[in-house]
């Protein structure tokens, strides 16, 4: 049978891991699987050429509205095709496609019920039994058990988008990796800790072997010619155990690529910060989230203390390791003080790569909710957007000038931070500048000179520093669709 994916753009490197794992899981039970890039390619040529008899998709909030619009062309046109989506938007919030006229809704890890539901579509039997499968308007479904042994997953099916001729990504600089399921954390901005609530009692936080992992990449080598590895894990490693030794005493030997991974400032000491610039991580993207401590610790319950902060730094720059730190602008009960605080504390720890977005209260998670409760979100008039990050605070307990205020730390920031020479012209004055086009410039330059250098830290031929450039405008006027480029 026939499964035809669909993503809405590639304006990224990355090939979407989710789904090149659920194109591997169909190709394992005999289908044939192709992919669609909807800003790349016309969807009813596509389905006129390849035929499939399932069309697939995953999204995010604010990118569901996309998928759902297209269904509804799709249905109308192609009523006997059957349609699923699945992903973070389908699991949090499966109410909303009601109306889009999908078939079904796959809530949850999907891998085994996505597997099932095509081999039952194919036999012509009902579905609407299938656990974490959901037929719109009804109740929720039962969910399997989380899948504890990641090892018996097959590796992504990465042809299915770096061979595909219309991404435009075959030979990738950067190729993204999981080692990982499960954040031990539960951040009340994050969906996290609601989707643990639907596995209550079940391990949550899971680990392929170094095994899996080094024959995985090794994989992929053989068929994408890639310099440098994101692992996207929430966090790499949660401390020095036994995992990370064997992983940092095999990698720099079997595989010797340079990478960059996710963790916390408050699990960075010496000997975490050791194994993993002695196997080749050259950077660690963490978050601050507050640089006030009463905000980040009991709104944010991220439990970090300054020290821990200054100290896991210090580990960070002791070995070398770059740091990408995230410290979000316009959270509820912050002042525009809090605001500025953050630039100047970055720069106190010594963190010179430095992102400053916009909170973005998502429905659903602790932290939007009580943003609902107290008035602060007016859910007629919000626009939860694919970058919400990148987008003007939502939150009507600040005013048109304040939310501009913290619009323009979040393009200035970066620069007052990596050049303190600069910051009071930026912090005093700028920022309280209307936002212009200028400004844009200054973000997307300082982003297209940092990263390279300080994050991937690898030579480019001119051609791969122009692609990178091209890229990173692209991605920043999705983000911030005021600019222009």
């Amino acid at each position: 049978m026939k499964i035809l994916f669909v993503i809405n753009s590639n304006e990224d490197f990355y090939g979407p891991i989710g789904t090149m794992l659920l194109s591997a899981m169909a190709k394992k039970e005999g289908h044939e699987t192709d992919l669609l890039v909807l800003s790349n390619e016309n969807i009813f040529d596509k389905i006129e050429s390849f035929m499939p008899k399932v069309i697939a998709c995953s999204s995010h909030t604010g990118e569901h509205r996309i998928y759902s619009r297209i269904n509804k062309e799709v249905k109308s046109r192609y009523p006997d095709l059957f349609t699923i989506i699945g992903g973070p938007h389908a699991t949090f919030f499966p109410e909303d496609l009601d109306g889009a006229g999908f078939d079904a809704i796959c809530i949850g890890e999907g891998e085994y019920a996505f597997v099932e539901f095509l081999n039952t579509v194919e036999r012509g039997d009902d579905f609407s039994d299938i656990e974490n499968i959901m037929i719109p308007g009804a109740p929720k479904p039962l969910l399997r058990p989380l899948v504890q042994d990641l090892d018996q997953l097959p590796y992504p099916d990465w042809e299915l988008f770096y061979k595909h001729k219309n991404t435009g990504v075959t030979q990738p600089p950067v190729m993204n990796f999981m080692t990982n399921r499960g954040c031990a954390y539960k951040c009340p901005y994050c969906f996290n800790e609601y989707f643990y609530q639907n596995y209550s009692g079940q391990k949550y936080s899971r680990r392929h072997s170094v095994n899996y992992i080094i024959d995985e990449i090794r994989t992929a080598k053989e068929m994408i010619d890639f310099k440098f590895i994101r692992f996207v894990d929430d966090i790499f490693s949660y401390k020095a155990d036994d995992w990370l030794r064997e992983f940092s005493g095999r990698y720099s030997k079997e595989i010797g690529i340079p990478f960059y991974v996710h963790s916390r400032l408050d699990l960075m000491n010496n000997e975490v910060a050791k194994l993993l610039k002695g196997c080749g991580c050259s950077s660690v993207h963490m978050s601050i989230e507050s640089a006030n401590p009463s905000i980040r610790n009991k709104l944010l319950k991220r439990n970090i203390t300054d020290e821990e902060i200054y100290n896991g730094a210090r580990a960070c720059n002791d070995h070398g390791l770059t740091m990408v730190v995230n410290t979000m602008l316009g959270l509820p009960t912050s002042t525009l003080e809090d605001d500025k605080s953050a630039v100047d504390f970055s720069v106190k720890a010594k963190i010179f790569v430095v992102e400053f977005p916009i909170f973005q209260p998502y429905p659903g998670t602790a932290l939007g909710d009580m943003c609902i409760e107290k008035g602060y979100l007016d859910l007629d008039k919000s626009d939860f957007k694919m970058y919400g990050l990148s987008h003007k605070s939502l939150l009507n307990c600040f005013d048109d000038k304040q939310k501009e205020i913290q619009f323009n730390i979040s393009l200035l920031g970066p620069t007052a931070v990596r050049q303190p020479l600069l910051r009071n012209l930026i912090m005093n004055h700028l920022i309280y500048w209307k936002t212009n086009s200028i400004f844009h410039l200054i973000y997307k330059i300082g982003k297209i000179i940092t990263y390279p250098r300080k994050v991937y830290r690898r030579r480019y031929s001119l051609k791969e520093r122009f692609e990178i450039a091209m890229k990173t405008l692209r991605i920043e006027k999705l983000k911030r669709p005021g600019l222009k480029s």
